[in-house]
């Protein structure tokens, strides 16, 4: 399953959690490929709500979500043209005494070209989208002058992406909407590339780049943190730290390791820039700077590690169809790919594992880390041990065990290792009531499939390690 360039979009949803290190490859992957349970659980909660099933009734859904959002296209190229121009009197616009001489100004601002079709679609007029939506805010006298501040706050990042700000976040949601009905079953393969290619083909004629792509997702969020504590002057915490996540963002190449069409020469500088202001800069530079070599290291391992994940180990994956069982985000205590490069670090640097300088992890459950050389168990009560592959490994399986709710787990145990990994299974298995509700015999009969090309791939790992190994062995 080759995945679609514009699910790049979504590494803007990794941003919520301040990042003071470089994204590596395999959370560049975690953030973009990978699919959230509670997202899923989400997704098919509305879409069962508004009797989403088909690739026909999810268009009409991404339409209507446009529909109701699209007064706020444009809603800040107003104030924002209006505060460079009058900056002392847009508080005290009104609709009884302005009304004329704002019409005048709207109709001599000049909207994005390149929003036309977003405003044609959903069966609006730019301009008159852009009246509506300026009425709504001066009818608000409190809102008016909490837009006062915001715009004057907040100019650089204006400056940046006045056209689509406050509703870059819904675009995003977009391609979220599209990647989880294909992850729900309800679209096919051919479907879901059309749709996703025209939502991300959208997204990418409204933003020039990630550097304004980026802006706009910034201030969405920053217009709802602010705008729910009804706080601009002092920022809430919560917005503080976003901006800091998206300062420190600005280091990664996200054009060479995130590519999208005709974004692949975009320059983060002039959204850092705009940001300095607003952050310590010298202090998060300085923390960004000041990795230690074991972090450093750690990262040039998960990054070879996710190498032999990709190359060696996923194609696998693909070709027998239980993509979706490593592409779900799995929770901590069960089986975690490489693809989750944070939780590596955390166990590489917490528990100070003695790895042979050619030795990159792979996978990672609660107790063991594979590597290519063998399985570290890290037992609480059993101290850290070691074991090299052996030649073969054998795989077993037990029924899933329906831990209420809708928690299904798969538990599978490899006998010469002694390791007991704990599969949740897709979220497309838990979220069907007849699934959940048969029986663990019946259950297991249902992914009978995907268990003996799960168990497959556990048994195939030793010689996969060993000529990966001697891949290496032999170039160097």
């Amino acid at each position: 399953m080759a995945f679609n360039t514009y699910l790049n979009l979504k590494f803007v949803d990794a941003l919520y959690e301040l990042r003071t290190t470089p994204f590596t490859s395999a959370e560049f992957y975690a953030a973009t490929r990978t699919q959230k349970f509670e997202t899923l659980a989400f997704v098919a909660r509305s879409f069962r709500q508004d009797h989403v099933t088909n690739a026909r009734s999810l268009e009409n859904y991404l339409i209507r979500h446009r529909d109701v959002n699209a007064w706020k296209v444009g809603v800040f190229k107003f104030f924002h043209e209006y505060y460079k121009t009058n900056p002392d009197s847009l508080m005290h616009l009104s609709l009884k005494n302005d009304a004329s001489s704002m019409e005048r100004f709207i109709d001599g601002i000049v909207m994005n070209p390149d929003l036309a079709d977003f405003y044609r679609e959903c069966g609006h007029d730019p301009h008159l989208a852009l009246k509506y939506s300026v009425s709504k805010v001066i009818c608000d006298e409190r809102r008016l002058g909490w837009m006062n501040l915001f715009c004057g706050k907040f100019q650089s990042l204006l400056d940046l992406d006045d056209d689509t700000g406050i509703i870059a976040q819904d675009l995003v949601d977009q391609i979220n909407f599209v990647d989880a009905a294909f992850d729900l079953g309800m679209v096919s393969r051919p479907e879901y590339e059309e749709l996703i290619n025209k939502t991300g083909e959208r997204i990418v004629r409204m933003f020039s780049g990630w550097g304004r792509f980026l802006a706009g997702i910034l201030l969405s969020r920053l217009y709802t943190y602010c705008i729910s504590t009804a706080e601009v002057r002092y920022l809430p915490g919560q917005a503080q730290e976003i901006i800091d996540n998206f300062y420190l963002a600005c280091n990664n190449d996200l054009s060479r390791r995130l590519p999208v069409p005709t974004w692949e020469h975009d320059d983060l500088s002039l959204l850092r820039d705009a940001l300095r202001p607003f952050v310590a800069a010298d202090k998060l530079d300085a923390i960004w700077n000041g990795l230690s070599p074991r972090s450093r290291d750690s990262i040039a391992r998960i990054t070879r590690g996710f190498d032999i994940y990709t190359r060696c180990i996923l194609p696998r994956i693909e070709h027998t169809g239980i993509i979706l069982w490593f592409r779900e985000f799995c929770k901590f205590d069960e089986f975690i790919p490489i693809s989750c490069g944070y939780d590596f670090r955390v166990y590489y640097d917490s528990l100070k594992l003695p790895l042979e300088q050619q030795e990159f992890p792979v996978f990672i459950m609660k107790f063991n880390m594979f590597t290519n050389r063998g399985v570290w168990n890290f037992h609480p009560y059993n101290g850290i041990t070691f074991r090299p592959w052996p030649e073969n490994l054998t795989v077993s399986s037990g029924l899933p065990v329906n831990r209420g709710l809708g928690n299904v787990i798969l538990p599978v145990y490899i006998r010469e290792i002694g390791c007991d990994i704990e599969f949740q299974l897709p979220y497309m298995y838990k979220c069907d009531s007849f699934f959940v509700e048969k029986s663990p015999e019946e259950q297991f009969e249902i992914i009978k499939k995907d268990v003996t090309a799960l168990i497959e791939i556990f048994a195939d790992l030793p010689q996969i390690f060993r000529e990966y190994n001697q891949e290496c062995a032999s170039a160097s």
